[in-house]
């Protein structure tokens, strides 16, 4: 997600610049699942201006780059949502915000859906494609993992709470949700 990619990409160019690094330096980055492939290709172009420094990224949800910071067991955590007020002793600079899209399978009809509507599809009140236009089959909800900020970014923006999600898969990460959803008429 944009926010925590560009404060990473900050953090590795202001905090750690070349002529800093010694010959056994490794830098690890864990976190934001959605961040992974961009800090991964920005800790290889690192890595070729500083042969000496081996960067290690390592996804797993926003929760873990929360945790493995605070735990030193990572000197960056990626992080793809705002700061709660319990994680004071961070610190982060929001330089933009993202979004969170819905997506579905692109061979299934239906093109748009109303915030009721997603909020029923998710609380299984909504459990046939039918139901909402589209065709007789039946909807397989692909939800995110707890510790997840694309969680925690759904529930708060929908309403729902993430014990009410009625979800027939979940996922840990973007890759896993296009697997599912390119699988099935989702």
């Amino acid at each position: 997600m944009i926010i925590a990619r560009a404060f990473v990409l900050a953090l590795l160019v202001l905090l750690f610049p070349a002529t800093s690094w010694s010959q056994t330096d490794r830098l690890v980055i864990t976190g934001a699942s959605s961040l992974a492939p961009l800090v991964q290709e920005i800790a290889s172009r690192f890595e070729q201006k500083n042969p000496s420094v081996r960067v290690e990224v390592q996804a797993g949800g926003t929760g873990r780059g929360i945790t493995d910071a605070r735990r030193n067991l990572s000197q960056i955590g990626m992080v793809s949502r705002a700061l709660k007020t319990n994680e004071s002793d961070l610190t982060a600079t929001t330089i933009a915000i993202d979004r969170v899209a819905m997506i579905v399978n692109s061979r299934n009809p239906v093109t748009q859906l109303t915030n009721t509507q997603i909020q029923d599809i998710f609380r299984g009140k909504v459990t046939n494609w039918q139901q909402v236009g589209g065709k007789q089959q039946r909807i397989t909800v692909v939800n995110k993992a707890d510790g997840r900020s694309t969680l925690e970014v759904f529930s708060e923006y929908f309403k729902i709470p993430a014990r009410e999600i009625r979800a027939h898969a979940v996922i840990g990460d973007n890759q896993q949700g296009i697997k599912c959803t390119s699988s099935d008429l989702i």
